[in-house]
């Protein structure tokens, strides 16, 4: 990756971070990586991370690591709390050396946050798996049926309920995130 485009990637992270932080939220870890996820592959935000099954839905060791510089280089500021855990908040520094994103990328961010910034980190657990198998089990024209989808999710994430897979995977197609 060149360092124009880790450097948009980090924009961007930084610009989502900032839209949760207008809007009251101080997102943690988990929750900034399911929403670049859904940036990537659901809303086509230009963020190139490589994403793969892990604890809690797909997750990128690349973004893990620039989430770590960004607070180094004093971009974002993270605290950590054992009881409710990581919070994370964009920095006046930021603002200031902030790359300009386009118009149509700030507004892809925007309705990024619109759709998902509410929900809570384990919500966003379930929501991102569903995607990330769908997209998995639908490259190359492939079809999955939602009875199929539910079981392949259900043996990675079998801490949920029932109704809870299926309304997890009804709102992802009722948002066009997956075609049922």
């Amino acid at each position: 990756m060149t360092n124009e485009k880790k450097e948009e990637n980090i924009a961007m992270v930084s610009a989502i971070i900032s839209k949760l932080n207008e809007r009251g939220c101080e997102p943690g870890k988990t929750t900034i990586q399911k929403l670049v996820f859904f940036g990537q592959m659901a809303y086509n935000l230009p963020i190139e991370y490589s994403f793969e099954p892990y604890n809690y839905g797909p997750y990128s060791f690349e973004l893990a690591n620039d989430l770590e510089n960004m607070e180094y280089k004093g971009i974002l500021n993270v605290d950590y709390n054992p009881i409710i855990g990581f919070k994370i908040r964009r920095t006046e520094k930021a603002l200031q050396d902030a790359v300009i994103l386009s118009d149509t990328i700030n507004e892809t961010i925007m309705k990024l946050i619109t759709d998902w910034g509410h929900s809570t980190p384990k919500e966003l657990e379930l929501f991102s798996t569903f995607l990330y198998i769908y997209k998995q089990e639908t490259r190359g024209g492939q079809k999955i049926s939602s009875a199929d989808l539910i079981g392949k999710v259900r043996k990675i994430k079998y801490k949920h309920g029932d109704a809870e897979y299926t309304s997890s995977l009804n709102y992802l197609i009722e948002k066009g995130i997956i075609q049922g």
